[in-house]
């Protein structure tokens, strides 16, 4: 582990593809009793649920894709499908 960890260049969430994670946090959650039944996908789901719209937000990646999507949207927001 702390061989892999040397080979980190900065900030560490920008090195890694997300299905990657949601892999490797699937293997970890599976290896506690009660939690082998759950997969890559489960765990995706249940993740996603728990994300806070707000913090997101705040996110450099995420205020930039709100920036370019504003206009699209018109005034009123973004549009509802």
């Amino acid at each position: 582990m702390e061989e892999r960890r040397s080979q980190l260049k900065g900030d560490p969430r920008v090195q890694i593809h997300g299905h990657d994670f949601v892999g490797t946090f699937a293997w970890y959650v599976r290896q506690h009793a009660g939690c082998r039944h759950i997969n890559a996908a489960t765990l995706k789901e249940m993740v996603l649920g728990f994300v806070d719209a707000g913090t997101l937000a705040g996110e450099p990646l995420f205020k930039e894709l709100l920036r370019r999507l504003r206009p699209l949207a018109g005034s009123d927001g973004p549009s509802s499908c």
